[in-house]
């Protein structure tokens, strides 16, 4: 019982205390319905839409037949429990508030790295990447054949066998049983 009155203030500080706490309770209501905070806590892909970056990711997912099996969540929240679903929104839903109440969001959203879904959510944008990538592995080439030949070297340089995904991530070190089996069980998050 000391516990719980240690924490109430003396007589004279009660009705300050009370305005100070309603009034923050207040501005932390009126904050959670203008920031449409509430609409996180769903999987309606239309809150992705409340920043206005999202805009053209959404229009594309849209029109797009993938909508009918997938929303946004199904692919960008892990689901291996309904405390880590919960803990990843809060804690990405912070990191979004922060950003934009700083000013720090891009004004175009770019795919940081391989993404099964670039070519549903933005296929332009994967198709530039796929086109650069293509483009600088050539000029690699190129310029390593001119250095050899600088060099004395006149043979074929061999390349490694990646014709095929698989044989690519096997190259490059990917253990992807490992990997498929953390998506299943849902503990695998991207970087």
């Amino acid at each position: 019982m000391k516990l719980i009155r240690f924490f109430f203030p003396p007589p004279g500080w009660r009705f300050p205390v009370i305005l100070a706490l309603g009034t923050l309770l207040g501005l932390f209501g009126f904050a959670f319905y203008i920031s449409k905070a509430y609409s996180y806590l769903s999987d309606n892909p239309k809150t992705c839409v409340n920043c206005h970056i999202m805009a053209p990711q959404y229009a594309t997912w849209t029109h797009n037949s993938h909508r009918q099996y997938a929303n946004c969540n199904d692919c960008h929240v892990p689901h291996n429990n309904l405390i880590n679903k919960y803990y990843f929104k809060a804690k990405d839903g912070m990191r979004h508030a922060s950003m934009f109440t700083l000013r720090l969001e891009p004004q175009v959203i770019r795919i940081k790295e391989a993404s099964h879904g670039g070519s549903f959510h933005a296929p332009v944008e994967t198709a530039r990447i796929v086109a650069s990538g293509i483009d600088l592995a050539g000029n690699a080439r190129l310029n390593l054949s001119r250095l050899l030949a600088s060099l004395g070297w006149n043979k074929e340089v061999p390349y490694p066998d990646i014709d095929t995904k698989e044989k690519a991530q096997k190259f490059i070190g990917l253990d992807m049983e490992t990997l498929n089996a953390e998506k299943r069980k849902g503990t695998y998050l991207r970087p």
